[in-house]
């Protein structure tokens, strides 16, 4: 009872290593592998940086156009408020069906 109760304790001991091992061995020739991964990588923190740019650029064209789109609308285009306030609710509602899609796509 004693000697089976600490046989369990191994073999539990024993299944949790063998899960907690890793898939493949480790080996020297796994950290050469990994500089060369991240000198691959360079270009790619380039392209990170042009696209958090163009980010950037968007979320900043889209504030400006959200504050003085409805000047536009009123004194270029002599929309009535009314009117304003339907063509500002389409474009966000707009973008709210849209935007999943576009998710998905992507």
């Amino acid at each position: 009872t004693a000697s089976d109760h600490e046989r369990d304790e191994e073999e539990i001991i024993q299944n949790h290593l063998e899960l907690t091992e890793p898939l493949l061995p480790k080996s020297d020739a796994d950290d050469d592998n990994l500089e060369e991964e991240v000198e691959d990588n360079l270009p790619c923190a380039s392209r990170m940086l042009f696209f958090q740019s163009i980010y950037f650029l968007s979320g900043l064209s889209a504030s400006t156009w959200g504050r003085f789109g409805i000047v536009y609308y009123d004194q270029v285009k002599h929309l009535s408020s009314e009117e304003i306030g339907v063509l500002q609710g389409l474009l966000r509602l707009v973008g709210f069906v849209t935007l999943p899609f576009w998710g998905y796509i992507a």
